[in-house]
């Protein structure tokens, strides 16, 4: 008889609650503390909830990572359930997340018990997508092996593009100077980012709105694996206008078999602030 799996992974997947309940994914939020009040992702806050008290924040906010403890329990509340745990992180290039899992898990492991514990490499949908289709794969019947081989592929192939609405956030969070920020900003400069080896690195930068979402379709038809016969999938925190103009270029000039838009939870829109909206596709091998 085949083992049975449960699947884990963290809130920085961005992994909508109802998809997760679908597919029997458990979820370990990660915290963000926003003026000394600390919300769990998706248990205390929604993401709209979060984006006003974003916005109206008066200190840069904070993320931090899931307990020891918190891995612990859910482990062996899943450990009951199933015979096998795929437990996939947000990227440890970016989080102390992936470390946490591995040393709860390390007892549990030393015991005899069947987990795995995956380094995504990734942020975002980078890491929610791969979770969800490795579901699917599990329930198409196959086995834990080839499910990891998949997750570690598909992570370092595809990732996010995102374009951020100003550079506000990055200037309060200390990742770039006031003085760039400042200029950027009064050349409607915007940057395009990307997710390396864990990390959100520019990427190109355009100058307009309008023409930033057209280097995001540009991105798309260069990379994207033909995507005609693709799912394509659209992120954002009140994307607004930007968000309209991508999702209508998309279907006019990409025309996938299907576009899917979801929020960004508390982990991504911390550092990228409102206004953020990104695009997630298969990218040519």
């Amino acid at each position: 008889m085949a083992k049975t799996i449960g699947f884990i992974a963290d809130s920085a997947a961005d992994i909508p609650q109802e998809v997760a309940q679908k597919h029997n994914i458990t979820i370990v939020p990660l915290c963000s503390t926003v003026d000394d009040v600390t919300y769990r992702a998706g248990v205390d806050v929604t993401n709209e909830e979060y984006y006003d008290i974003l916005a109206n924040s008066k200190e840069f906010p904070t993320t931090s990572q899931p307990t020891a403890e918190q891995y612990t329990e859910i482990y062996k509340e899943m450990l009951e359930k199933f015979d096998s745990v795929i437990c996939v992180t947000i990227a440890s290039a970016a989080s102390g997340t992936n470390s946490v899992a591995n040393i709860a898990a390390k007892e549990f492991v030393e015991n005899g018990a069947d987990i795995t514990v995956v380094d995504s490499a990734q942020l975002s949908f980078g890491i929610g997508v791969p979770v969800v289709d490795a579901v699917k794969l599990y329930a198409d019947g196959k086995s834990k092996e080839e499910i990891i081989q998949y997750l570690e592929t598909v992570t370092r192939r595809d990732i996010p593009y995102f374009l951020l609405d100003d550079l506000t956030q990055l200037k309060k969070g200390g990742r770039i100077k006031a003085s760039k920020a400042a200029i950027a900003n009064l050349l409607d400069i915007k940057p395009i980012l990307r997710v390396s080896e864990g990390l959100t690195e520019a990427f190109d930068k355009v100058r307009g709105s309008k023409k930033s979402v057209l280097k995001l379709i540009e991105i798309m038809e260069e990379k994207g694996d033909n995507l005609s016969d693709k799912d394509v999938y659209v992120i954002h925190a009140r994307g607004g206008e930007k968000l309209d103009l991508l999702v209508k270029l998309i279907e006019e000039r990409i025309a996938p078999k299907s576009v899917t838009t979801l929020t960004v939870g508390p982990t991504i829109s911390t550092h990228s602030g409102v206004g953020v909206v990104g695009v997630y596709f298969q990218h040519k091998v």
